[in-house]
């Protein structure tokens, strides 16, 4: 075969081609040509452009939020309404006018309207662009400044009780009970209404709490006073002479004092405490003695002897110095000296007018040496207005703290010291034969009441007020 007739078989056999290659034989090879193609290239988005796509998008959506909603909102809104010392706070969103009642409209400063205190808010009109909007709020609001004790210095028996009574300084309506709680309770313990209980000798205090605001009171638990019994104990030992030291007569008087000044001095209630006092708590009976005073024959005045014109317990011999005269003694309260009526040896306490003075100067009212009889001249029963006891009982007229007379015309005075029960609660000095020698607080039914006392003798124009007067005693 020719060179020009193989080229031309080559020619032919042999054709380009784009996307393959075909295989044929060469005699006893087989060839595969290579054709050489340019690649196809696909178009994608990298990372950074879809990144740059996102934030435009967001972009976008937020400017159309903005302009197409928040430009055509025309109302202030409410955050938060609160107290903040005297004042309440209103505060907005945004710069605008406040006003409680749509009258009275203030501008807010810091997008917070201030109004003074008021206890309730039930609405509250928001004025922005001209446009008023009421919001129903319903919120009440109070302030507590100050926990006030009206006696903040208790003085307890063993197993005595006593409440604590307070007040607040406040402002709007206070619903919450003050916490109280004891510093030692193995002293004194407390419970939740403010019942003071007396567990032990000692000192300690009690805290009422209420928000942030707190006071204290003192509590002295004593052996030298007992707790107040149902009624009078007729079992309990007389005073014997010099039985106490001066600082237990000063805690005495110190207690007593107390016990006046909470239930208010100079009223009719402390004529009461004063004599509930030195027969329930005191823990000695007194002895009726007679008299060197009024009755001595030089007609001279002797105080501290059966008849005491000073204040306090009559216990130790610091007294004496209050003395301004002295027949057969001095001797306090439980020694023995001579007493001329009845001319005998007797053991000082108080007669039953010496009693009556000794508890009204005590309470405030300094009588002086009245006696007890019905007579031409001044005596106890001329300090009120007397009235029959049938007629007193039929109207309703006895009250604790009036005095009582015994007889047409007579002869015994003593103190109502309490009614419970239909009963009557006398406190008295009672002298030899009656069985109920010396000071006592004698329970009568409305027969006896009747039998042993002729004349009421009302004290509502004597008393300068009933202060915090109580039918009984708590025990």
């Amino acid at each position: 075969m020719s060179r020009n007739k193989k080229k031309k078989i080559k020619k032919k056999n042999i054709k380009k081609q784009n996307t393959y290659s075909k295989s044929y034989k060469n005699k006893s090879k087989t060839y595969t040509p290579i054709v050489m193609t340019k690649p196809v290239k696909k178009k994608h988005f990298s990372l950074k452009t879809l990144t740059i796509f996102l934030t435009v998008l967001c972009m976008s959506l937020l400017l159309m939020y903005v302009f197409l909603f928040k430009s055509e909102e025309t109302q202030a809104e409410i955050i938060d309404v609160y107290l903040d010392s005297d004042n309440i706070l209103i505060e907005l969103n945004k710069a605008a006018q406040c006003s409680l009642d749509n009258e009275n409209w203030i501008d807010s400063k810091y997008e917070i309207c201030t109004f003074d205190f008021t206890p309730k808010i039930e609405k509250i009109y928001i004025k922005y662009k001209n446009k008023i909007e009421e919001h129903h709020i319903a919120k009440d609001f109070s302030i507590v400044r100050e926990i006030l004790i009206e006696n903040n210095k208790f003085y307890l028996a063993i197993n005595g009780k006593e409440k604590i009574e307070y007040s607040l300084v406040a402002k709007g309506t206070i619903d919450e009970k003050p916490v109280f709680t004891s510093k030692d309770e193995n002293i004194a313990t407390v419970n939740e209404d403010g019942v003071v209980t007396g567990i032990a000798k000692g000192e300690t205090t009690i805290k009422i709490s209420l928000r942030n605001k707190e006071a204290t009171v003192s509590v002295l638990v004593t052996d030298l006073i007992v707790k107040r019994p149902e009624e009078f104990n007729y079992n309990k030992s007389y005073l014997t002479c010099n039985r106490y030291t001066k600082e237990e007569n000063d805690l005495f008087d110190e207690i007593l004092k107390a016990r006046i000044d909470a239930v208010g001095r100079s009223s009719r209630a402390a004529v009461a405490e004063v004599a509930r006092f030195i027969g329930l708590e005191f823990p000695y009976r007194l002895s009726y003695f007679s008299e060197n005073g009024r009755l001595n024959s030089n007609k001279k005045g002797i105080d501290g002897e059966g008849r005491y014109y000073h204040e306090g317990l009559y216990l130790h011999s610091s007294r004496f110095t209050n003395l301004s005269s002295s027949l057969y003694g001095p001797g306090t309260w439980g020694c023995r000296f001579y007493s001329i009526p009845p001319a005998l040896i007797q053991t000082n306490g108080l007669d039953c007018s010496g009693f009556v003075s000794w508890v009204m100067l005590n309470a405030g009212f300094d009588v002086g040496d009245l006696g007890a009889g019905i007579s031409a001249g001044k005596d106890l029963t001329d300090l009120g207005t007397r009235v029959r006891m049938t007629t007193a009982l039929e109207e309703g007229k006895v009250r604790v703290g009036d005095l009582l007379s015994q007889e047409a015309g007579g002869e015994h005075i003593a103190i109502v010291a309490g009614l419970k029960d239909g009963y009557y609660f006398v406190a008295e000095s009672l002298w030899y034969g009656t069985g109920y020698l010396g000071m006592v607080i004698r329970k009568y039914d409305k027969a006896e009441f009747i039998k042993n006392f002729y004349w009421l003798v009302d004290m509502s124009t004597f008393y300068e007020s009933d202060g915090k007067l109580t039918n009984y005693w708590e025990y």
